[in-house]
């Protein structure tokens, strides 16, 4: 699972050819995953790097980490969406389709 770190998601982007060349182990027991990353990007500070490396993760490849598959279901059963099977067709082109999508960004109440 991911070790209280969003960055661990980030990491299974990677090949495992490009985490070997830059000695990072396991992606799913990671720990200090903001440290591996910025050996993979250089100088990476999560208030500036996040957003852009969050929208490279490949959503397929992701779910086979338990603590991102966890969430993509529990999200699926807050909001009531099916998730299509792990290695089925639709499920690999709803997850790319789903990690090119814009998402609108949310503004704060003004308390009306």
């Amino acid at each position: 699972m991911a070790e209280r770190e969003f960055e661990a998601w980030i990491l299974s982007r990677f090949t495992a050819g490009e985490l070997k060349k830059a000695r990072i182990g396991s992606v799913t027991k990671k720990r200090d995953a903001k440290g591996a990353l910025r050996r993979l990007v250089p100088r990476y500070k999560p208030t500036t790097h996040q957003l852009d490396e969050s929208r490279k993760i490949d959503i397929a490849r992701a779910r086979q980490q338990p603590s991102f598959s966890k969430l993509v279901r529990s999200l699926a059963e807050i909001t009531g969406a099916t998730i299509p099977a792990e290695g089925t067709a639709e499920g690999k082109e709803g997850a790319n389709a789903a990690s090119q999508q814009t998402v609108a960004p949310v503004r704060p109440s003004d308390g009306r």
